[in-house]
Parts: structure tokens; sequence; C-alpha cells
């Protein structure tokens, strides 16, 4: 019987460790931003949303409050190149982030996981 209930709560904080990732990194730096220019920070997930303010291309530790939009992973592992091309025009991922006490929302293709440990910090 102890068996099964270690087996049990064994499996149990595995799902729960793979659901609590599903959700994105904790933390975002800015990727693929010129060195000369800013990302956006919009009041909404969308190019004609207000500018709320803007990050350095350098920026990183940025909070990861939420994603919507992009594909799902069904999606990037059945459709084409093509297909999937033609979904992320439609439905563009945007995340949810904060940066200096502006909490807002930015173009997720400009984003990668921050691995850095004085995120942590």
């Amino acid at each position: 019987m102890l068996k099964k209930v270690l087996i049990t709560v064994g499996l149990s904080c595995g799902v729960l460790n793979a659901w609590a990732e599903a959700d994105g990194p904790d933390f975002w730096k800015v990727h693929g931003v010129a060195v000369n220019d800013t990302l956006n920070i919009r009041q909404q997930p969308g190019w004609q949303s207000n500018k709320l303010g803007a990050i350095p291309p350098n920026a990183q530790c940025l909070p990861n409050i939420q994603c919507t939009g992009g594909l799902t992973f069904e999606e990037t592992t059945t459709l084409s190149e093509a297909e999937q091309d033609a979904l992320r025009k439609q439905r563009p991922r945007w995340c949810k982030i904060r940066y200096q006490n502006i909490t807002g929302w930015v173009a997720a293709k400009y984003l990668r996981e921050s691995t850095s440990d004085h995120c942590y910090q």
C-alpha cells in the first residue's frame, strides 16, 4: 500500500512540475532587436495598441507574466512550415512582461528565455 502511495505522489509531483513549466520560462531576455532600436511595450497584445514604454535590446530578466496567441503543440508537430507561418501571421504570440515598473505586452518573436542566474536573486 505504501508503495502505491509513494508512486502516486511521485507521479503527481511530476505532472505538477510539467504543468508549471508549460507556461514558459520565468524570465525573458530581448532577442533580435537591433542595437540602435528598442522593443515596444504595449497596453494590449497587438501592434495597434497604445505604447506604454520601450525596452533596450540588451535587457534581461523580464518577468514572464503570461503569453497568448501563437501555435499549439499539435500545430507545430503536424503542420508544414508554410501552414505554420500562415497561422503565426493570423495569431502572433504576445507576452505580458514587466520592465522598470511598466507592465505590458511585447511581441514574443523578440523574446528568448533568460537563463541568467542573477534573475533569481
